[in-house]
């Protein structure tokens, strides 16, 4: 193994970098973890550029028709059904959502008709693309405001599988207007991890301008539950998920932006706040 590079600050609390440690070497990449929030993150020398990351996404086939791909997300559509009424009044997004959208689709048809879908690459809204524009730990200018874009079912051992070639981009919801009102609820699924910085993108889900201060965000990731379940995970395997987040690491999310905070059910990757 090389020798692990000095400590950088959190990407995620902005700790001083004498808070986090090497913690593994894995895919030829290094590791660290943070003792504030308790993320697991890449080093930075190791991410991608916005090109290899476009171009990444685009080999997600992730089809709204894809029973086996509505089969992974619909926990996410169960878990807000049981939090937030239906209401032709009731306003959704869907962040990250990727080159082909699928789960909006799927909360319009469970009764929630407006829902809109934001993607840096694939959804632009230059309204939440600059809404903490300044706010930025990126110093090589490489990666969007939202390090992430794909919903993308995992790799062939995850349990959701691979799925077909999707049409749904050209049917899917138009990318959010200029100034929207907050949303009642966003949803977040397999997007977090993709967050090169993910405190820029933390600040926008939270931000009361863009979640109404009683809204809903429901965020699905696979967590850290254990320091041996990182070594060989498969969920490595993807050269643009770089942050790993332990329950602890929800846990600080939600102190930190003053949230309320639970685990649903026997859902081991689905967090609501």
């Amino acid at each position: 193994m090389p020798d692990p590079p000095a400590p950088v600050s959190c990407p995620l609390c902005a700790c001083d970098p004498a808070q986090t440690h090497f913690f593994s070497y894995q895919q030829k990449k290094h590791y660290f973890s943070c003792n504030i929030c308790d993320l697991v993150f890449v080093h930075p020398a190791y991410h991608v550029t916005s090109v290899a990351e476009r171009q990444r996404y685009e080999t997600h086939n992730n089809d709204h028709l894809d029973e086996r791909y509505r089969a992974f997300l619909m926990p996410v559509v169960d878990v807000l059904a049981a939090s937030v009424p239906k209401s032709d009044h009731v306003r959704g997004l869907d962040y990250g959502c990727g080159p082909g959208p699928t789960l909006s689709l799927m909360l319009k048809e469970k009764g929630y008709p407006m829902v809109d879908d934001y993607d840096p690459y694939f959804r632009p809204s230059p309204w939440i693309d600059s809404m903490n524009a300044a706010h930025s730990s990126d110093p090589t200018g490489e990666n969007p405001s939202l390090s992430s874009s794909s919903q993308s079912p995992p790799a062939s051992d995850d349990p959701a599988g691979s799925t077909s070639q999707t049409e749904a981009a050209s049917i899917a919801s138009p990318s959010t207007s200029e100034h929207p009102q907050p949303y009642d609820f966003i949803t977040c699924t397999e997007t977090a991890e993709h967050f090169c910085y993910p405190s820029r993108d933390w600040d926008k889900l939270t931000n009361p301008l863009l979640l109404s201060r009683h809204g809903t965000l429901v965020v699905m990731t696979q967590m850290l539950y254990t320091d041996a379940q990182f070594e060989g995970w498969w969920y490595l395997r993807d050269c643009t998920h770089v942050s790993f987040y332990r329950p602890n690491t929800f846990k600080w999310i939600a102190t930190h932006y003053q949230l309320d905070m639970s685990f649903p059910d026997d859902l081991k990757n689905i967090v609501k706040f």
